[in-house]
């Protein structure tokens, strides 16, 4: 809802967090049950060109004619301005700088203003209501697990609602009887995976113990992982 409710005023998002939180689920999720949009995924890399965004020169046969001419083939960026269509770039932060800053502009574009196509000279898109930037990232820290992931622009980043999305609360410490509760989401997940669709398990006796220990054993993991221990 928080997310949601940025997007909706115009505000880019940036949700980051460590690898295997579920970030782009999230995003996905977001605008599919709040913002009722199918989102363009722009997957980030090292090798994501200017291209991958905006869009490039393709060669077209005219059908009055029959000669080659050449067109420009938009890329997601401008669709879904045109469209009112969310957009998720994945891994924004493996980006390189230089194409990451071309989106400085048309982060703060509104609904009704236009976005002109540089790309294609004299084109413009005017941006339709609907359209919001979605990033997921992993902010470099200095952590060895992420020393492919390039360091944002301090301007760029200004323009973002920064939110952190964390594991799956789970205690790690404490027996079944003592700790259950609502916040040990990790367990109650694993719980529900061997429910039928009637809420019934069908297991030896002892499996809620032995999955309540698997949740925490999962969670000490993903501390450690995460620096957290």
């Amino acid at each position: 809802e928080d997310i949601a409710a940025h997007l909706r005023a115009s505000k880019p998002v940036m949700i980051y967090g460590h690898l295997g939180t579920g970030k782009t689920e999230l995003a996905m999720h977001v605008a599919k049950q709040y913002l009722e949009k199918e989102a363009l995924i722009i997957s980030g890399s090292k090798h994501t060109s200017l291209a991958e965004l905006y869009g490039h020169q393709v060669l077209i046969v005219d059908k009055e004619s029959g000669a080659t001419v050449s067109d420009f083939f938009m890329g997601p960026i401008y669709r879904a301005a045109e469209e009112g269509r969310p957009v998720i770039i994945d891994e924004v932060n493996a980006i390189p700088h230089e194409v990451l800053i071309s989106l400085n502009h048309i982060l703060t574009r509104q609904p009704g203003e236009t976005i002109n196509v540089q790309q294609d000279s004299g084109k413009t898109v005017t941006v339709k209501e609907g359209f919001c930037i979605m990033m997921t990232g992993n902010l470099n820290q200095g952590q060895e697990r992420y020393i492919d992931r390039e360091d944002m622009d301090p301007a760029f980043l200004s323009r973002l609602y920064k939110i952190e999305h964390d594991f799956v609360p789970q205690k790690t410490e404490g027996t079944l009887e003592e700790e259950t509760g609502k916040e040990n989401e990790l367990f109650h997940i694993l719980l529900a995976r061997v429910m039928d669709k009637n809420g019934n398990i069908e297991a030896p006796a002892n499996t809620p113990q032995k999955l309540w220990r698997l949740a925490q054993a999962s969670r000490v993991i993903q501390n450690v992982f995460a620096g957290k221990e």
